[in-house]
C-alpha cells in the first residue's frame, strides 16, 4: 500500500475532497465581501443593505452540506476505499 503523497495523488477521493474544498472557498467570496461592506457601513453609521441576507444564508447551508461531503470523502480515504470498491 502506498503512503504519503503518492497515496493521496492516486486516490480519487482525495481529488474529490480537494475539489469540494475549493468550491467551499469560492462560495465564501460573496459572503466575505458582503460582511466586510456591512462592517464598514456600520462603522460609518449608515443603514445596512440586508437584501442579500437570505442569499448568504443559502450559501452557508450549501457550504455546510459540502463540508459533510468532504468529511465523508476523508473518511473513505482513511479507510482505503477506492472507486472499484464503491
Amino acid at each position: 500500500m502506498a503512503l504519503g503523497a503518492d497515496y493521496c495523488l492516486h486516490q480519487p477521493l482525495f481529488h474529490l475532497k480537494m475539489a469540494l474544498f475549493v468550491v467551499i472557498l469560492l462560495l465564501e467570496v460573496l459572503p466575505l465581501l458582503t460582511l466586510i461592506k456591512w462592517r464598514l457601513a456600520r462603522a460609518r453609521g449608515t443603514v445596512l443593505e440586508t437584501g442579500r441576507a437570505l442569499l448568504l444564508a443559502r450559501i452557508s447551508h450549501v457550504q455546510a452540506w459540502l463540508l459533510v461531503l468532504v468529511v465523508i470523502a476523508a473518511s473513505g480515504m482513511a479507510r482505503g476505499v477506492t472507486w472499484a470498491q464503491l
